[in-house]
């Protein structure tokens, strides 16, 4: 939009919004020259008449108009401007305010800036499409909106989603096609009619926006079409939350740990408002072998983490006081019953304030990785001459500094014996020898060598064994 645009043009082409017709900048500037001193209500009405909507200019008390029908422009003191209020939610009124943006106001706070000049806002039963100053071709297919701005006001919290419909009407005589919809982000999701709409029929597409842990949300959804006024039309969907919870990181991934070390994470807990005195309960984790735990800020965290912290999004600033921001510790200790490899998910699921309706769940992934690898993972023997005694040598290297004691190898072989050495960083080498007929049976097989962990858990590792007679 332009940057030209007065109060009285963001009421004019929001209301437009409101009643289903989409309005280019110019168009607007169009119909409402731009006047040094702003525009009366009159010259509002007009505007608006040109569009085809029904205006009514009255003086009314707070009380008539908080009791009445929504979209209506409103003209406010302190600063002086035209608003358009479209929607009221208990104490709160929605509007967009002089420079078109969409805000939240308390009755109070509006009814300490009331004149009581107001122009009523509504659409027409029209015989023709809408803008009434284009004149649209009905011969083919013509789509008219009831509204293109759904807000859905305040959304209570652990709602996981939202739908809004906007509703359309096929205005001419030929069938409408929705070609597609898309939106600009993956948390909005769009169902549109998969048939043509007949002449005068009535379609319906539906956006579900799924509300995660933001505070207030404005996305828009782009309908290709195949009217040749309108190919393509832009919805609005909006609306805020009463969260009082916020959690950061919104996913936990502890990438890859190994079998007997221990992986940590952090998750930060904002609270709106402030949080002093707000409390976390409820703690719990369905990853197995995960321990979770609220921690001191300045206690726990070494203060190089402390430094790289980011902000909270809601808050602007982290204030790492423990009353305002409450620090989850968790620590991943995979055990070598855990399929090394895979990816393993969980959540963590808290509540706030004994609340249920400040319950907050964030997701938790990672992989176990192998706690020692072999270097590498074959033993080669070479070329096996016959009746010759021959060896190979790998190293087995614990991958988190874990103490390793060799076993056995599984299954027993006879002729095939093992040695170990360790040397100063806790790498076992090792040496199998055997006498090359052995060898050359065993071209191609997997043994196992059994170690244990910390004097504790006993892990295999699986070695290939090669050796190449000269027939083979």
């Amino acid at each position: 939009m332009s940057n030209e645009l007065q109060c009285g043009h963001w009421c004019v082409y929001r209301c437009g919004q409101l009643c289903g017709i989409p309005l280019r900048g110019e168009e607007i500037l169009a119909i409402l020259p731009p006047r040094s001193k702003g525009h009366s209500l009159a010259q509002l009405r007009d505007a608006l008449q040109s569009l085809g909507l029904q205006s009514e200019g009255r003086w009314e008390t707070i009380d008539s108009f908080l009791a009445g029908d929504f979209p209506c422009i409103v003209h406010l003191q302190n600063p002086d401007h035209f608003v358009v209020a479209y929607l009221r939610n208990g104490s709160t009124i929605y509007i967009f305010d002089g420079a078109g943006a969409r805000k939240e106001v308390p009755v109070s706070d509006f009814q300490s800036r009331w004149t009581g000049h107001t122009l009523r806002v509504c659409r027409s039963s029209f015989d023709s499409p809408l803008p009434a100053f284009q004149s649209r071709n009905v011969q083919g297919s013509c789509i008219q909106f009831d509204t293109i701005y759904q807000d859905a006001g305040t959304v209570p919290q652990g709602t996981r989603s939202v739908r809004l419909s906007y509703k359309f009407t096929n205005a001419g005589r030929m069938p409408l096609t929705i070609k597609r919809v898309y939106t600009d982000c993956r948390c909005l999701t769009a169902q549109q009619p998969d048939h043509p709409i007949a002449p005068g029929d009535r379609g319906e597409i539906v956006l579900e926006y799924v509300t995660g842990q933001r505070e207030s949300f404005t996305h828009q959804a782009v309908v290709e079409t195949d009217d040749a006024a309108y190919p393509r039309i832009p919805l609005t969907a909006c609306g805020s939350t009463n969260i009082r919870v916020e959690a950061t990181p919104t996913l936990v991934d502890f990438g890859s740990v190994a079998v007997g070390s221990t992986g940590v994470s952090y998750v930060f807990v904002g609270f709106r408002g402030g949080g002093v005195g707000s409390t976390i309960d409820s703690l719990s984790c369905s990853l197995e072998s995960v321990s979770c735990r609220v921690v001191a800020p300045r206690d726990m965290l070494p203060e190089r983490l402390l430094e790289g912290i980011k902000p909270v999004a809601h808050s602007g600033s982290l204030n790492l006081r423990s009353d305002v921001v409450k620090i989850i510790e968790l620590k991943w200790t995979p055990t070598i019953q855990m399929p090394i490899g895979q990816r393993l998910a969980g959540m963590l699921t808290f509540t706030a304030n004994n609340s249920a309706t400040n319950k907050c769940r964030v997701p938790i992934v990672g992989t176990v990785s192998p706690p020692i690898e072999a270097r590498p993972e074959v033993a080669d023997f070479g070329d096996l001459l016959p009746n010759s005694v021959v060896h190979s040598q790998f190293a087995l290297v614990p991958t988190a500094g874990q103490k390793i004691q060799i076993l056995c190898i599984e299954p027993p072989i006879a002729g095939l014996t093992i040695a170990s050495a360790v040397d100063t960083g806790g790498v076992v080498n090792v040496k199998l020898s055997s006498d090359s007929t052995v060898v050359g049976k065993l071209h191609k097989t997997t043994i196992f060598i059994l170690v244990r962990i910390n004097n504790s858990d006993v892990y295999k590792i699986p070695i290939k064994i090669f050796g190449w007679s000269r027939k083979q």
